[in-house]
């Protein structure tokens, strides 16, 4: 059985071949926090 990066590898393998752009992956986490909403005024 394959694992997730073998798995992963070889999808990315076949949408190169097929000339297909992978779609992108946006990573959200870690310490950052979202500063605080604007107030109504602004």
């Amino acid at each position: 059985m394959l694992c997730k990066p073998q798995i992963a590898f070889l999808r990315e393998s076949i949408l190169s071949i097929l000339g297909v752009e992978p779609p992108s992956v946006f990573y959200i986490g870690g310490s950052d926090v979202l500063p605080p909403p604007l107030p109504k005024e602004e």
